[in-house]
């Protein structure tokens, strides 16, 4: 006759896995201390990135804090004459057209690239130049298109409205 032996439990020992909460603090001591040494002053660094992030704020959603309003009503507030935004959107015509004008050139100069001694600066330069020339025709435009037409429309929904004609 055989003996039923009973089975042993084997029980694993009980690991804790919860951190220390005072390892957890000194090791959050130590990056901060790290972030101190490496950074510079928090307080210092947070006050920067603040300033920026609420300027960069302002210049990107410049558009949603505008005033809600008609052209009339912009015309009224500024006491503007017909003759007067005739007189604008000349006024910005003529200016459209230096703009491009200086984008022309920009790109000639542009093209006479094989000429120079220094390719790099010179290509460098001229796109720059160009491209800020095209940037300001570009909004130039877009304020006599607002003028001609009487009506104020959003930069975005001006240039998609023309790309679609």
């Amino acid at each position: 006759m055989t003996e039923e032996v009973p089975a042993k439990k084997i029980q694993a020992p009980r690991v804790d896995v919860t951190p220390a909460p005072t390892r957890r603090r000194a090791i959050a001591g130590v990056a901060r201390l790290a972030r101190i040494v490496y950074l510079g002053d928090l307080g210092e660094i947070r006050r920067t990135h603040a300033y920026f992030r609420d300027r960069l704020q302002r210049v990107l959603h410049q558009g949603r804090y505008a005033r809600n309003e008609t052209f009339e009503e912009a015309q009224a507030r500024l006491g503007l004459t017909p003759q007067d935004i005739a007189r604008r959107a000349a006024e910005l015509r003529s200016q459209s057209l230096l703009y491009l004008g200086v984008a022309g050139v920009a790109l000639f100069v542009f093209l006479l690239l094989p000429l120079v001694n220094n390719p790099i600066s010179h290509a460098a330069m001229s796109l720059l130049v160009m491209v800020l020339a095209l940037s300001k025709y570009s909004v130039s435009r877009w304020r006599q298109g607002q003028c001609e037409e009487r009506n104020l429309v959003p930069y975005m929904s001006y240039w998609l409205r023309w790309w679609r004609s």
